[in-house]
């Protein structure tokens, strides 16, 4: 409030200039936001199912209805006084007499602007599924389902995708030729194809339009739109593969299971570049094409069983390809590219671009950079022609390790994450400097980065980290096609790549100890006592470009915390 008045509450009367200017001299805000939504959905469906001795028939068909309307309304009014009866004052027109030539209309404050939004989606569905077992061995399996939206354009043939799925599957050892072998327990293979849709929520096919205040000249009520129409909007189709295995060997101490999938998806709903007499430079359309790939491993054993010892492993494993197969149309921001969300053809999603470290200014330390190609015209359209691809934010590689031990009343079992295959950029020690440039705030601690930093001519030969952004050193570069838009050295060297790393880490994520008493000794006055013990996340194991910080502070982010807890559990 101090923000919006100028000062704060009481520190000024009627007389004081201060008073005269603010544009809230009396009261405070209050905000109202109201929410509201209805929904109903119908489901009819009829099934059959009929077992033939070694055959198994199951057979559904139904449909669904279901409809969702959302409607919000909000207001913001300035000059509240709840102390005062929950009264309002009325706020000044402007903060200066309007005789005054400096006279300027306090529009922000003396008029309230409410806001009502509404929204309706509909759709009606329709599905039919069946599976047929022979003997316990061979299952077949599929599935058909249809789906309609009113989220999507004119075209009747659009608004109602089919989906559909075949699958099969093979129960290896129900097989009369493997009975009576101890080596297999079990062992299954399965596959599936199939096509599903999507819908993309916040994209509608339809106008969206805006009333404007009266216009002073016309009298008339101006409009404006959000939304430009796109009546062949269509549905993201998706075609996918899915092979899999399940097994368990040695009297079910080994057990495991390994999935392939391969998915291809159609008509992604993108932003393309629009010529300029439509109004809009660029809109929603299908243009997008992507391959995702990749494997699920998981496994349990136990190595070791006597009587009073038992050692059981848990793992599980997964690994992600993927690739962008369509342009997508930039926007000419570098921060676009940063971030791991902007997507081109030829790379992995959650790639990230940064810009090309060229060393320090042996000068004052300041940070200079190859900007080449960054003032032509395919730079101003294209941030990536002058910015250098360094990797994704997602991992390649992600897996989880459990082990336990059990030894007569005590049990010990831990639990382990590792990831691998992404980077990241370290956070900046800079980083409440990039356009202030002044020192860290007194309630942050400072890095210990900073105690490497450039200090004299000389040292650019040992460190990449620049001196504290005082003076030229932290001066604005236009180094851009069209001449007015800045670039400041110190953020554009948090986003450079020098200041990227591999982001791999081994985490323990706990380990708990526990204990249950034996019965002999407290039969005499209750049922069951144990304890245990936990800590959470003890230590971890991380890439060395960290400096052997952890990892979360590395990126920016509030360390994880470590926790202890004891707990004694009694029953009578």
């Amino acid at each position: 409030m101090a923000r919006l008045r100028g000062y704060n509450y009481g520190e000024h009367d009627v007389y004081d200039e201060e008073f005269k200017l603010s544009r809230l001299p009396y009261g405070g805000v209050l905000t109202v936001d109201e929410n509201e939504s209805f929904n109903y959905s119908w489901r009819g469906q009829f099934e059959y199912v009929k077992n033939l001795g070694r055959h198994s028939i199951n057979v559904m068909v139904g449909g669904e209805l279901t409809s969702n309307k959302y409607k919000s309304y909000s207001q913001t009014n300035y000059g509240y006084m709840p102390e005062r009866g929950l009264s309002f004052v009325d706020v000044p027109l402007g903060n200066r007499p309007s005789s005054d030539v400096n006279y300027t209309l306090n529009d922000a404050y003396a008029r309230t602007k409410p806001s009502v939004s509404k929204s309706l989606s509909n759709t009606i569905s329709y599905y039919i599924s069946g599976s047929y077992m022979f003997d316990n061995r061979y299952a077949f399996n599929f599935s058909v389902r249809g789906d309609g939206s009113n989220r999507f354009g004119q075209d009747e043939k659009e608004k109602y995708l089919p989906v559909w799925s075949v699958g099969a599957r093979w129960n290896v050892t129900d097989e009369h030729w493997l009975q009576g072998q101890d080596l297999l327990n079990s062992l299954s293979l399965s596959a599936t194809f199939g096509y599903q849709g999507n819908v993309v929520d916040n994209v509608s096919s339809n106008l969206i339009a805006r009333i404007l205040p009266l216009d002073t000249e016309t009298g008339e009520f101006k409009m404006t739109y959000t939304k430009l129409p796109n009546p062949d909007l269509k549905w993201e189709k998706t075609r996918s593969v899915n092979l899999g295995i399940n097994f368990s060997i040695l009297h079910s101490k080994v057990n495991g299971s390994f999935e392939y999938y391969y998915k291809k998806t159609s008509d992604l709903i993108t932003q393309r570049e629009i010529p300029y007499e439509n109004g809009e430079h660029s809109m929603y359309v299908n243009g997008g094409n992507m391959k995702n790939s990749g494997w699920d491993l998981s496994f349990s054993l136990v190595p070791v069983r006597t009587k009073d010892f038992v050692w059981s492993l848990g793992f599980n494993t997964s690994k992600v390809n993927n690739e962008v197969n369509s342009e997508f149309e930039p926007r000419g921001d570098w921060k676009e590219v940063i971030g791991g969300n902007y997507n081109k053809k030829g790379y992995p999603i959650s790639s990230f671009w940064a810009f090309r470290f060229a060393g320090l200014n042996p000068e004052n330390g300041g940070p200079l950079f190859d900007l080449s190609g960054s003032d032509s015209n395919e730079g101003a359209l294209d941030v990536t022609r002058y910015m250098v691809h360094v990797g994704k934010s997602e991992p390649d590689l992600t897996a989880g390790i459990n082990m336990n031990f059990r030894y007569r009343n005590w049990a010990l079992s831990t639990s382990f994450y590792w990831s691998t295959g992404n980077q990241c950029f370290l956070d900046s020690p800079y980083a409440e400097m990039n356009k202030t440039y002044g020192m860290p705030s007194e309630y942050k601690n400072a890095s210990t980065q900073l105690l490497k930093r450039w200090r004299k001519s000389g040292d650019e030969d040992y460190t990449n980290i620049p001196s504290i952004p005082v003076g030229e050193n932290c001066l604005a570069i236009y180094p851009f096609k069209d001449n007015s838009t800045a670039l400041y050295p110190y953020e554009a060297w948090a986003y450079s790549d020098v200041r990227v790393v591999d982001a791999w880490y081994i985490r323990c994520n706990s380990i708990n100890l526990s204990y249950t008493f034996p019965e002999k000794m407290i039969r005499r006055f209750a049922q069951n006592v144990s304890f245990s013990m936990t800590l959470t996340n003890p230590f971890q194991i991380v890439s060395s470009d960290f400096d052997s910080r952890d990892p979360e502070v590395a990126k920016g982010s509030q360390p994880l915390t470590r926790n202890f807890s004891f707990s004694l559990n009694v029953s009578f």
